[in-house]
């Protein structure tokens, strides 16, 4: 149902006519009573709430001229006191505060508030733990309570027995002042160190959420880099995320792998690879296209040519198989090449 709809039928509604109330001023037929005669009068004493009796004679009674009746009983309508009824309410003071409501609306959309990202969200959360983590570690429960000392040690810090003979000791001497003092004092040191542990457990609790969000937010990290680096796989994911998290929950050993960022890139590419991720997005994206190899020279040899500045390295079976004339030619860098262990 939208608006207007609502705001029809509050219309229709107030301008529906009132139900006619009686004008007729006849007394009602006179109830007979236990006590009094048949008129419906009864000068007993009625039972008041408190207990008391109260006689009706004594009550003011109104009389016949003091009731208004019939028209007397309507107030008049605006301008026109001797206006004859015609059985019409007048609803202008409705209409107005419903005109009154749709203007002050307007066309103006109230939009929802903007949801905070995961990073904001992990940065707010460690701006409350940091906070919460130092108003913690100065806390003291006995702060602005009174120095008591029971054997030169703080009376807050004595087992509850050794409190009570305290307290026993200070009503026998009468020190009433003393006792009311230090039985505050203690009662609210007791009130402090439950707040104190109430804060403590919010604050681990908070410390998990913190750590919790933290893997989420390097998740997500994870995630964005896969689909930067492969657009498209953002459609598969959703269906990873979801197969992930049932095993996080079931295998602990998982879970421990995942927990560093190495981990969670593992475990994402995994799951995309058993989807079949990898290999729709190859039919998608095809083979990579590479330039067909040249037809190699004649006249180039095939072999390897070293670079201008690299030293031969010799073998031995290719020494062996010179010709003098050759041998006396390379003679001196065979012989710097021994030396150099470039010689096989």
């Amino acid at each position: 149902m939208t608006t207007t709809d609502v705001l029809d039928e509050l219309q229709d509604l107030a301008n529906a006519e009132p139900e006619q109330q009686p004008t007729d001023t006849q007394e009602p037929d006179a109830v007979q009573t236990s006590e009094g005669d048949d008129t419906g009068n009864n000068d007993a004493d009625t039972p008041t709430p408190d207990g008391g009796v109260f006689n009706r004679d004594e009550t003011e009674q109104p009389t016949d001229g003091d009731i208004p009746s019939g028209d007397d009983a309507l107030p008049p309508t605006d301008g026109a006191g001797d206006s004859q009824d015609t059985g019409e309410s007048d609803n202008s003071d409705i209409l107005k505060a419903l005109d009154g409501l749709d203007e002050s609306v307007g066309d103006v959309d109230i939009e929802p508030p903007k949801a905070l990202s995961i990073d904001e969200q992990y940065e707010e959360m460690t701006q409350k733990y940091q906070q919460n983590t130092t108003a913690l570690r100065n806390f003291n429960p006995s702060h602005g309570l009174p120095e008591i000392s029971v054997n030169g040690k703080p009376l807050y810090e004595l087992p509850t027995e050794q409190q009570d003979e305290y307290l026993t000791e200070l009503q026998d001497q009468g020190k009433q002042s003393s006792y009311w003092e230090a039985a505050n004092a203690i009662k609210q040191y007791q009130s402090n160190q439950g707040l104190y542990q109430r804060a403590y457990e919010q604050h681990k609790a908070e410390e998990q959420q913190l750590i919790t969000l933290h893997h989420v937010r390097e998740y997500d990290e994870v995630q964005k880099e896969f689909v930067k680096q492969v657009p498209g796989l953002e459609q598969f994911i959703p269906q990873a995320n979801a197969a992930i998290e049932q095993r996080l929950q079931s295998d602990p050993n998982y879970a421990q792998q995942c927990l560093t960022r190495d981990g969670k890139q593992r475990a994402l590419a995994a799951q995309l690879k058993r989807q079949g991720a990898f290999d729709q997005l190859r039919q998608k994206y095809g083979p990579t296209k590479t330039a067909p190899p040249s037809a190699p020279d004649a006249n180039v040899s095939s072999k390897k040519v070293p670079a201008a500045n690299a030293k031969r390295i010799w073998t031995r079976a290719e020494i062996d198989k010179l010709t003098r004339a050759e041998y006396a030619k390379h003679e001196k860098d065979i012989d710097k090449a021994m030396a150099e262990g470039r010689i096989r």
